[in-house]
């Protein structure tokens, strides 16, 4: 699962696993061999490596499905979920690009709309 991810998000940034692996985070060609082979990298390469994509380390090593690292204001404990709140989440999750895409605009769409409803200024996004 790991090789297959690192591969992938190879691809989506345009560039070589090679190329990554060895020339620009200046690793081994051992460690893809390895790789290759099923195996998955100590920590500290593991981490290297999601932080050159900007991934987290689950998502890497095929636990998650989520690229993106979590954000930093769920892990503030004064910031407490609904039920509801939770609820969205876990359905976002569910969905595949398409359907988190046509989320994302109908969220902006709809934050526009009550900005604009309470007569606040809207900025792009």
């Amino acid at each position: 699962m790991f090789y297959e991810r690192l591969q992938a998000l190879c691809k989506e940034h345009g560039v070589a696993v090679t190329t990554v692996v060895v020339d620009t985070l200046g690793m081994s060609r051992g460690n893809l061999s390895r790789w290759k082979r099923g195996g998955v990298p100590k920590g500290d390469t593991l981490s290297t490596l999601a932080e050159y994509f900007n991934v987290s380390t689950d998502y890497l090593l095929g636990t998650d499905t989520l690229k993106e690292k979590s954000m930093v204001i769920l892990d503030d404990p004064t910031l407490v979920l609904t039920a509801e709140e939770k609820w969205f989440i876990q359905k976002l999750r569910e969905l595949d690009k398409e359907g988190r895409t046509m989320v994302e605009s109908t969220l902006i769409a709809e934050t526009r709309r009550v900005h604009i409803e309470k007569g606040e200024t809207v900025g792009v996004g």
